[in-house]
This record gives structure tokens, sequence and C-alpha cells, in this order.
């Protein structure tokens, strides 16, 4: 029944399937959700590329996305945020949209305290991304207290001391897993869609 009023009406509609998505069943609905939760976007011609990989800057808004802080950052972006890594010009440069989400990113200690560069223009690899991940869910004590645990991968000796906690938490947690020969890969890049699968950790989606 037309009650007449649907001309005031405004219909908002987020684009939440893409049309490069076919040889990512797997990943579809994690990312379907995340374009819904206007986390992770697609691109203007309506791709998501899946397979591209993930560069740092990316992979830091999605975190702070997830945490629910993305108006915050927004907001610090419009306020004329000074950053205090040595590549900040390129990040205002390049990525003026982003700076508040560094800011924000800083703030929730999502970055090492030696971090010195952004380095927003990098890949972002798996082991890198892993704990980006754990302390955006705030689980870095945890991960500190599993430093000296064994993990199960057979190229284990190429994770450093310092990140295996961070490692062994995100296995424990089901964020993420490793290759069906038995490793991680530290050092292989992040994909767009794995990373969008690992916006659902809580429901057990892998980084894998």
């Amino acid at each position: 029944k037309n009650n007449g009023n649907h001309k005031n009406q405004t219909k908002i509609e987020i684009k939440i399937d893409f049309d490069d998505l076919k040889n990512v069943e797997w990943a579809r609905k994690y990312i379907a959700k995340l374009a819904a939760d206007r986390v992770f976007d697609g691109y203007a011609d309506g791709t998501f590329r899946p397979n591209q990989s993930v560069n740092r800057i990316e992979a830091i808004i999605a975190a702070v996305r997830m945490m629910g802080l993305r108006e915050q950052a927004e907001a610090r972006t419009m306020e004329g945020t000074e950053l205090n890594f040595k590549d900040a010009d390129l990040i205002a440069r390049k990525f003026p949209n982003a700076v508040g989400y560094v800011a924000v990113a800083v703030e929730n200690d999502l970055f090492l305290e030696t971090d010195t560069h952004v380095q927003p223009e990098k890949s972002g690899d798996r082991l890198w991304a892993t704990m980006l991940l754990v302390k955006a869910m705030k689980l870095e004590d945890e991960a500190k207290s599993k430093m000296n645990v064994k993990l199960p991968f057979e190229d284990r000796k190429d994770i450093p001391a310092g990140a295996v906690g961070y490692v062994a938490v995100a296995l424990e947690k089901g964020l993420v897993s490793g290759y069906s020969n038995g490793t991680f890969r530290p050092n292989k890049a992040v994909t767009r869609a794995e990373l969008a699968a690992s916006r659902h950790c809580r429901r057990q989606a892998v980084l894998a």
C-alpha cells in the first residue's frame, strides 16, 4: 500500500557483493559482512580484488574500524593531526584520509614502541597482520604470557622469539591457521580476502 511518503524517504545502498569473488567462495560471506559493516571497502569498478595483497595502511585502517573507532579516526583526520613518524609527510601526502587512523592506532597500542616508520605502502605480511589483529583484540597481555610455547609449524624458527606469543594466541583463538604442509609462512603477504576473513575471528574464521 502506498502511504504517499515514499518521496521523502532516502534509500541508502551499501554494496556487499562484488564481481570478482568466484575464486574465493570461502571468503565471500566474510567479505559481504565486512562490507556491510563498512570495515573494508571495495573499488569503484565494482570489484573487491580479493587476491591483491594488503598494504600496511589498509590493514591499519581495517583494524581501527574493526575496533569500532572509525568515527574517532576520521574526526582526528579532519582535525589535522600531526604524526610523529619519520614518514608522516608521506602519509599526509599520499594517504591524507588515513592520518587519523594512524593516530588512533598509536593511541591504542597497535604499533611497537620502537616503530619509527609506518611504511604505509609496504605489503603487510602474515606475521605483522597476526600481531596487529591480536593487539586490536586487546589480547597483548595474553600473548606476552605465551612467548615460550613451542609453535606447531615446520618453519617456526622463522618466527622471531618476541612474536611467538602473538602467533600462539592467534592460533588458540582461531584467528589464523597454518598451511597443509605444516608451515606458517610468516613473511607471506596477506591478501584482501584473508584480511576480510580475519575480521570475523570471533566466529572462528582463519587467516589462511
